[in-house]
């Protein structure tokens, strides 16, 4: 990601921030299940109330998106916690579809061509990350 494109995450993220977490988590669990994914193992999160507690975590790493090694170590601790071993492709792109969806709904008229390409490119580098350390 570049500078630009890092500061266009965190910030349009930090305008998410007011909105109650249990309430964002659920509407992108609910988005998740509405992609057609059969795979639902995060939708278990609303009955364990760990909902909220995945958006902390999030915003922890966004927070953290200049410091690559600390994003690094945030993020596959994330995903060792709330993911399963094993994903598929199709699951990785039911999971960011239904992420962006719910950002764009969120941000609303602030969710512009720039801020979509950068958290575009947010999601495909932390993919990448995965990837490389055997977790997708």
């Amino acid at each position: 990601m570049t500078e630009e494109q890092i500061t266009l995450v965190q910030r349009t993220w930090r305008l998410l921030r007011p909105i109650d977490p249990q309430l964002l988590s659920n509407v992108f669990l609910t988005r998740l299940e509405l992609e057609g994914s059969s795979w639902r193992p995060l939708a278990s999160f609303r009955l364990k109330g760990e909902a909220a507690a995945l958006i902390d975590e999030f915003s922890m790493i966004i927070a953290r998106l200049n410091q690559p090694e600390a994003t690094n170590i945030r993020l596959l601790s994330l995903a060792t916690h709330y993911l399963p071993d094993v994903i598929s492709p199709q699951q990785i792109l039911y999971l960011g579809r239904a992420l962006m969806w719910t950002i764009q709904q969120a941000l609303g008229t602030d969710w512009t061509p720039e801020v979509e390409q950068a958290w575009r490119q947010c999601y495909f580098d932390m993919g990448e990350i995965l990837t490389r350390n055997g977790k997708w």
